[in-house]
């Protein structure tokens, strides 16, 4: 080949060689962007991990904590400002809603304070800290509260860790009380749905997310009082664009090293739900918005795919019956049994493309254990035993009780023994009737003896008879002459 022609494919295949890793980089990102774009609002059960903006994102049956849908959820991420729903819990099972906490900024370490901010000295109800925790987010309301509750930040530090391990956390990590960038402080999707679903289980926490508007009142150290708007933009009454029905909390967060943050949840038709997103960023234009855009389609897919399992009416078509010994004649000798407190089955969900098999496959997943001897007398609504009834996301455990009243069968008297004894301390003897007594005679041994004393018995007694008949008569005889002799006749 001539040298310079050689020189040519030499520089071809170096430029080739280089275009490839471009090409290669180019890909994922333009994968990326089609596939978000892609999503189809009006099928959100087709959601798949390449629609979310989401690092990482998962969502989870509040009810149970089974994982509807996942993406990379084991990542360790700074989660940000969801770590306040930690802190939270801990100040609600620490503290009374009444109880002042005073603000220690020597010992609040170093944070990026709120406009408020608090100052030294200052005090308030916990109650209204935790308001200003989780509408607003306030650095320094999580710092003094940490303080009040553990002693020291490294103490509080303690007690949200070993609350998290609690909780079967595995892959966290928390150092501060606010989620502000620090080294070491970490958690993943799946981490924080378990905190959040514990929390959300508290009624007065519930009650502080969902909450709209809220007065942060004066103190010791500030005369006015400050409004609250909550910053969660999916609560139905906050006039956003991303208001979801249903919503019921939980809360935001932002770093610019974790980026955007959100834990959401919401009910529907008894179907109850919860989201994370972490590491969330929408497209150039509306950064922050991404993290909203991801909890509706995780949201949307959830309420979409899946449906409650109505259990109780599945049992009722197909109860458990059991035999039963030593039940009164005419009975039939087999039981069903009713539920007992069936609540624990009212919130089961199961995928809509699953349902069928979950009917037809009902009996399969049921697991009786029996409690009592099924043996009569029963009364109605007596424990039996208990029914597990299992399902993708775990199982449930109901007790089964008696539908009806079981007679005792009348249990039959011993044999008479030949010596016709009556044990009185025997449960189970019965005091022998005349008719007992005579039956044992005909059949004992003995009563040819009987007999025999009989005879001498009824000799004797009808001589004592026939002599009294003879002095009756003498008596008679004497009247008579006695009379004749006086002449009275």
């Amino acid at each position: 080949m001539h040298p310079r022609l050689q020189r040519i494919c030499s520089v071809l295949v170096i430029l080739v060689m280089l275009a490839l890793p471009v090409s290669a980089l180019a890909v994922p990102a333009s994968t990326s962007a089609s596939s978000i774009s892609a999503y189809d609002k009006t099928r959100p059960q087709d959601l798949v991990e390449s629609n979310l903006y989401a690092q990482s994102a998962v969502l989870i049956d509040a009810r149970t904590g089974e994982v509807l849908f996942s993406k990379a959820p084991d990542t360790k991420l700074n989660p940000a400002s969801i770590t306040k729903i930690l802190t939270a819990m801990l100040v609600l099972e620490k503290c009374d809603l009444d109880e002042m906490v005073t603000a220690k900024i020597s010992a609040m370490g170093t944070y990026e304070a709120t406009w408020v901010p608090l100052q030294d000295g200052e005090s308030m109800t916990a109650k209204d800290m935790l308001y200003g925790l989780l509408l607003k987010s306030y650095n320094d309301v999580a710092a003094a509260l940490a303080v009040h509750v553990g002693g020291s930040l490294s103490g509080f530090a303690e007690m949200m860790n070993r609350k998290a391990q609690e909780l079967g956390c595995t892959n966290s990590n928390f150092v501060v009380p606010h989620g502000l960038t620090t080294e070491n402080h970490y958690t993943t999707a799946n981490d924080m749905a378990k905190i959040a679903r514990a929390a959300l289980q508290n009624e007065t926490f519930r009650q502080i997310v969902s909450t709209q508007q809220y007065v942060f009142p004066s103190s010791n150290k500030r005369n006015d009082s400050i409004s609250l708007t909550n910053s969660n933009k999916m609560l139905p009454g906050s006039g956003s664009e991303y208001a979801y029905e249903g919503n019921i909390g939980v809360k935001t967060g932002y770093t610019l090293a974790a980026k955007h943050t959100f834990v959401g949840a919401a009910q529907r038709d008894g179907i109850s739900l919860i989201c994370v997103v972490m590491g969330s960023q929408g497209p150039e234009s509306l950064r922050a918005e991404g993290k909203w855009m991801d909890a509706q389609k995780l949201l949307d897919y959830g309420f979409a795919a899946y449906e409650k399992l109505d259990v109780v009416a599945l049992y009722a078509a197909n109860p458990v019956e059991c035999d039963i010994e030593g039940y009164i004649e005419g009975d039939a000798g087999r039981l069903k049994l009713d539920l007992g407190d069936s609540s624990a089955l009212a919130g089961i969900i199961v995928k809509k493309s699953e349902k069928e098999a979950a009917y037809l496959n009902f009996q399969q997943n049921v697991t009786v254990r029996y409690t009592a001897d099924r043996i009569a007398p029963i009364e109605r609504n007596e424990k039996i035993g208990e029914m597990t009834y299992s399902y993708g996301g775990g199982s449930v455990t109901v007790d089964l009780l008696a539908s009806r009243n079981v007679l005792q069968a009348v249990v039959a008297a011993s044999p008479i023994s030949d010596d016709l004894s009556f044990d009185a301390g025997s449960s189970a003897a019965v005091p022998p009737t005349l008719t007992d007594i005579a039956v044992g005679i005909k059949h004992s041994p003995v009563r040819f003896l009987a007999l025999l004393l009989l005879v001498p018995v009824l000799i004797l007694l009808g001589l004592v008879v026939s002599m009294l008949v003879d002095l009756s008569r003498q008596r008679k005889r004497l009247r008579a002459r006695t009379s004749r002799s006086r002449g009275y006749y």
